[in-house]
């Protein structure tokens, strides 16, 4: 008596399985016709063997490279490609299309140092702990600016419930006898200035 199994691909061990299970590219900004490196990871399910992997760049072919792995082995491969379209260039692999960088190609000396690519990047990468700082700075400023407004102020007497009418009184006076005066001074420089224009 014969039983047929239907081959699935956990069973297909004897076959060579190798999955793409991550890429990166070096560079995020780039001159024509200069280098980056394509780092590809992939995984062997199966028989020890070998694979072509084929990166694209707007689906148009700019690198290859022949990867060999053992039975469950996983490995980073470099794969240096020449990028030559200027403006963005997507950059994927073969059999893994929704894996995908961005490189912006532009003219040789348009494109910025590496330090500050780097920095750049840095600050992209820890934006929370830069925005935690930044925070921080600014609430210490402004603690030590009331600080100082606080240590300059001189006490304040507070007066009795009687004075209080009476100082309300004065500065009520003060400020009627105030605006009198201004009242004056804008009245006799319309005059002057009327004068002036006849």
């Amino acid at each position: 008596m014969f039983t047929i199994k239907n081959e699935s691909e956990s069973t297909r061990i004897e076959l060579t399985q190798v999955k793409i299970t991550g890429m990166n590219v070096n560079k995020e900004f780039s001159a024509i016709n200069e280098n980056v490196t394509v780092s590809v990871t992939a995984i062997n399910n199966g028989k020890t063997g070998s694979k072509n992997i084929t990166v694209y760049s707007n689906r148009f072919p700019v690198g290859f490279a022949e990867i060999q792995l053992q039975y469950l082995e996983e490995k980073t491969f470099e794969i240096p490609v020449n990028l030559k379209g200027m403006g963005i260039n997507k950059i994927t692999v073969s059999d893994a299309p929704q894996l995908f960088r961005n490189v912006f190609v532009q003219e040789a000396g348009a494109v910025a140092s590496t330090d500050e690519l780097n920095l750049f990047g840095r600050i992209k990468e820890n934006i929370l702990k830069v925005s935690i700082v930044v925070v921080f700075l600014v609430f210490a400023v402004i603690l030590y600016y009331v600080r100082n407004k606080l240590k300059d102020e001189s006490i304040i007497k507070v007066p009795s419930q009687g004075s209080i009418d009476d100082d309300a009184e004065n500065s009520l006076s003060g400020l009627k006898h105030e605006l009198t005066n201004k009242m004056d001074e804008l009245s006799s420089k319309m005059k002057d200035l009327m004068k002036k224009k006849q």
